[in-house]
């Protein structure tokens, strides 16, 4: 191999691990709650002030982040293709196809979006340096923003991590009496409002199945 081909080769590592990270920071912050960012925050972490601060602005760095992880999958394999069909032709760019195909699957989708779901506090924490800087490169921003002008239908990136659920309020609370916060009166007046809500609702849809509701 030459230089350039050597060269050539390192890159492509270079933007499968980069596309990893990428890929792991985009799952863990989508995911993320504000409520989990400001308890982290709460907590003394230095890096959740900045994640706090993300997840209120998470349009403007989620689309960064999905442009340059697309850009490094691309990229990896425009290389690879390249070099197998300087070496070895038409079959050689076919098997380099389905090589990159299983490898960004595994290595830059699969396992990082696996890893920052069993984990998504600590990955969130540990890449929101990286998702800053991106956030922070204007032409990052506004590609992806103009691009988006175009599609007929526009998803919104606070769901589902903008919203709490009950498992997190719940934790929430409990974090809350851990700490002080508040009794444990408080914490079982909440718990008692929260199931109280889960039991009318199941009163409801039972009382709207016997009186044939269903079939209106």
């Amino acid at each position: 191999m030459s230089t350039l081909e050597v060269v050539a080769a390192l890159g492509v590592v270079v933007l499968l691990v980069l596309a990893a990270l990428l890929a792991a920071a985009e799952t863990s912050i989508t995911r993320m709650s504000s409520a989990r960012a400001d308890s982290l925050e709460e907590e003394g972490n230095k890096r959740a002030a900045l994640l706090s601060r993300m997840i209120d602005e998470r349009e403007r760095y989620i689309n960064p982040v999905l442009f340059t992880l697309l850009g490094c999958q691309l990229g990896a394999a425009a290389i690879v293709v390249t070099l197998a069909n300087n070496h070895w032709g038409t079959s050689g760019v076919l098997i380099a196809f389905a090589s990159m195909l299983a490898v960004v699957f595994l290595a830059a989708e699969a396992m990082p979006k696996a890893i920052a779901l069993a984990d998504a506090d600590r990955v969130a924490l540990r890449t929101a340096p990286l998702v800053r800087a991106l956030g922070a490169v204007a032409p990052l921003r506004w590609l992806p923003t103009a691009l988006l002008s175009f599609a007929p239908v526009r998803a919104s990136t606070d769901a589902p991590g903008g919203k709490v659920t009950e498992e997190e309020l719940l934790s929430l609370t409990s974090e809350a009496a851990a700490a002080d916060s508040i009794d444990d009166r408080e914490l079982k007046l909440i718990e008692s409002i929260i199931s109280f809500g889960d039991t009318i609702a199941r009163e409801v849809m039972a009382v709207a199945k016997n009186s044939g509701w269903q079939n209106l």
